[in-house]
């Protein structure tokens, strides 16, 4: 709740609808989940749909629930909302949310193999491409990364994400800016099917960390191969970009754009997915 992402939260509010994928108030006061929904709805009007992160679990940093109460579901979702399991159809577009490793009081939802929730969220994914949707999963703890974390959430989410070629992949978690090229394999083993920003719907995935909202910036590692040369960290020329990402989903394209709100506002980072 500082100055960098004050301008964050401006610029998503110039979107048609806001997603925030976890990690909200970085604070264990009492009433800091009032006081941040409070301080959202002050810059994005009509509040913003939001995700669990550890630290509105594990971290106790506030509890999911009451943020969940204060920032309540816009979207209509299937599944849990309280829960960080969902998904919402928005226009072309299919929004599904899990949550990988994240201790709510109501459980740990691991996403590993057999687990019926890696089998409803492969429904989901299903549906939505026999509906001629793009697919888009978002998450708080990503399992491919330039960022310090590693694989903290699930390998065999993330496996089952890229072999059912869903279109694009978010995370947060890694406090930086960081995309990779389109890709097929596994977690383990990523293989780049294109690398030019340009990508062939189906062909792959391209997986996004979305983690420069403003609090505790971090630097970023030297790309993985199979990571865009487009990281934004500490330790970036210009320093790191504070920003959003903008989705724009028509029937025939699927563009995403980085948008620099505060810091070295000179970065941008864009990449189309096209049938």
């Amino acid at each position: 709740m500082d100055g960098n992402a004050s301008a964050v939260l401006t610029g998503m509010a110039r979107a048609r609808s806001s997603l925030i994928v976890g990690d909200l108030a970085y604070a264990d006061t009492s009433g800091i989940e009032s006081q941040y929904c409070a301080w959202v709805k002050a810059r994005v009007a009509g509040g913003a749909q939001i995700m669990p992160g550890n630290h509105e679990a594990q971290n106790g940093d506030g509890a999911f629930a009451a943020y969940a109460s204060c920032l309540p579901d816009l979207w209509s979702v299937s599944g849990s909302y309280a829960q960080g399991h969902w998904y919402a159809d928005r226009g072309n577009m299919r929004i599904i949310a899990v949550s990988p490793q994240i201790a709510l009081p109501s459980g740990t939802r691991t996403y590993a193999a057999g687990t019926p929730e890696l089998a409803q969220v492969a429904a989901w994914i299903d549906a939505a491409k026999a509906a001629g949707k793009w697919v888009v999963v978002a998450m708080h703890m990503p399992c491919l990364t330039v960022g310090v974390h590693g694989c903290a959430s699930s390998s065999a989410l993330t496996d089952l994400l890229i072999q059912r070629r869903v279109d694009l992949i978010l995370s947060g978690h890694d406090h930086n800016y960081s995309r990779s090229h389109q890709i097929s394999g596994t977690a383990a083993a990523p293989v780049v099917v294109d690398r030019d920003g340009t990508f062939a719907a189906g062909a792959g995935s391209v997986l996004v960390t979305v983690g420069a909202g403003g609090h505790n910036a971090r630097t970023v590692a030297s790309p993985l191969p199979a990571w865009a040369a487009t990281a934004s960290g500490t330790n970036s020329p210009g320093g790191i970009a504070f920003g959003h990402l903008e989705i724009t989903a028509t029937p025939t394209a699927l563009t995403a754009r980085y948008v620099a709100d505060a810091g070295n506002t000179a970065y941008s980072d864009s990449f189309v997915v096209a049938r």
